[in-house]
This record gives C-alpha cells, structure tokens and sequence, in this order.
C-alpha cells in the first residue's frame, strides 16, 4: 500500500511516445503513446505546458516530453527589445550631435 502523496504505479509500466519534433507552436502537439499493445492519439489537450499548475486534482501520471531549450515556452520566449521612450530617443542624437562638434 503506498502512502498518500506517492504515486501507485504498476509494476509492469512500460510503454513509448513518439511525437513531432519540439516547436514553438503552442497549441499544436501530435503523437502516439504505445502502452498495453494499444495505441493512444495525443494531441495538445493532453499536454501541459512548462509552468502550468493542476488543480483539484488527487493524483496525476506525468511523462516529461521536452527539456530545456525545447520546451514551447522557451522557444516561444524571445529577448525583448529595449523601451526607449521618444524624449531619449531624441536626447540622444542631441548628444550625438553635440560630441561630433
């Protein structure tokens, strides 16, 4: 009997995903999970997204698809542009112009 908290997962778990290549589509997963000579359709409903948080919920299996740098997140994560407002865009090619003379 496990202890409450813990997961209870059979003995002879085993199975396989096969799914597409990591992108930056968020709402666009396709693969197959192999388990139990069976095959089951997995779409981006049954995929939760790095830094999402389950609720009421007593129990989930969980299988890690992406890692790192590949996880939708992050390649949809890009390096914002500086804010520049239009006073200092302005001050300073005034600079600019100051130091050339």
């Amino acid at each position: 009997m496990a202890k409450e908290g813990q997961p209870v997962i059979p003995p002879d778990f085993e199975g396989k995903i096969q799914c597409i290549v990591p992108n930056a589509l968020l709402y666009q997963f396709d693969g197959v999970m192999y388990y139990n000579n069976e095959k089951l359709a997995l779409t981006h409903k049954h995929l939760v997204l790095r830094g999402s948080r389950l609720k009421n919920v007593k129990w989930v299996l969980g299988v890690t698809v992406y890692t790192g740098q590949d996880t939708k997140i992050m390649r949809n994560a890009d390096e914002g542009k500086p804010k520049v407002s239009n006073i200092d865009r302005k001050t300073n090619i005034l600079i600019f112009y100051i130091l050339l003379i």
